[in-house]
């Protein structure tokens, strides 16, 4: 009699995501008020302002206030805090594109950050060569980890060399990175999949005695593929619960820095058939290149 494994691991996989700890990051999604000059939220639940977020003429975050129900105190400038007494937090978003992060921002959210601009993203605009890229680590032996190699002449790699990570040099560099069996979880269930990374981020940050902390969130290309906008809105609205919290938390002394690989289209896509294409243009697709009209294709 066989025994399916499947039921289990599905199971485990759940009992993971859903945790048995409380969530790391309990900043309120919302503040209590907020005008052109400061942003008050109520981080303790009991009704009262505690935490004042101070805004310059340009609308950014710079200064922050603790207090109670009898005003803010103790006001912080964050731009006078030497960047080598601070913690800097590097976070990688999957997916996510200028375009949305732009407007987020124009909508007041996100203000702990200077205003989004763009990064030209290689080509093809692909996870592996752009955080290689980005990283300063050079070229990548192919676009994704199945790929034509021209020195053994086939094609190479594959989902094992994905799940065992070795063969990207960037997640060696990446403090923080999902276990790569999280990954395709993340496109079937986004949300449950960014609220362990969020979470523990957030773990890692407040045990790591480095000044600098790089993390990657796979899940966001999930968020914005399943849910499209709406899914990238909550991973935005995450981040800048994380960066509340720690602006909190430290008294300031964090600083952020946001990146994304590359944009994401929210315009349902549909499989072509590629190899019929390349062959009604003439070209030989085979497995191996020896002419100048053969192709590979993975």
């Amino acid at each position: 009699m066989k025994t399916s494994f499947a039921p289990l691991v599905v199971t485990v996989l759940l009992f993971a995501l859903a945790g048995c700890r409380p969530p790391e990051v309990t900043f309120p999604a919302k503040p209590l008020s907020a005008d052109a000059s400061r942003i008050v939220y109520d981080t303790d639940g009991d009704g009262h302002g505690d935490c004042t977020f101070l805004l310059n003429p340009a609308g950014r975050i710079n200064r922050i206030a603790t207090g109670d129900k009898q005003g803010p105190r103790d006001v912080v400038n964050l731009d006078n805090l030497p960047a080598a007494d601070c913690r800097h937090v590097v976070i990688f978003l999957d997916g996510v594109g200028y375009d949305l992060v732009r407007k987020f921002y124009e909508q007041g959210r996100l203000r702990m950050f200077h205003p989004p601009s763009r990064v030209i993203a290689p080509y093809p605009t692909l996870t592996d060569p752009a955080l290689e890229d980005v990283l300063g680590l050079g070229p990548v032996a192919g676009m994704e980890s199945e790929y034509y190699s021209h020195t053994e002449q086939k094609i190479v790699g594959g989902s094992g060399e994905y799940m065992e990570a070795d063969h990207l040099p960037y997640n060696r560099m990446l403090d923080y990175r999902a276990e790569t069996t999280m990954d395709a979880f993340s496109y079937l269930w986004p949300k449950d999949v960014f609220r362990k990374e969020l979470s523990d981020v957030k773990r890692l940050i407040d045990k790591q005695e480095s000044r600098q902390v790089l993390a990657y969130f796979v899940s966001s290309a999930g968020l914005g593929t399943k849910l499209g906008r709406d899914g990238h809105l909550h991973a935005l609205e995450s981040i800048e619960r994380l960066a509340g919290q720690l602006l909190v938390e430290t008294g300031g002394k964090c600083k952020f820095t946001m990146i994304s690989d590359h944009g994401h289209s929210y315009t349902p896509g549909k499989r072509i058939d590629m190899a019929g294409h390349l062959e009604s243009r003439n070209w030989n697709v085979t497995d191996r290149v020896k002419d100048d009209r053969d192709v590979v294709y993975v």
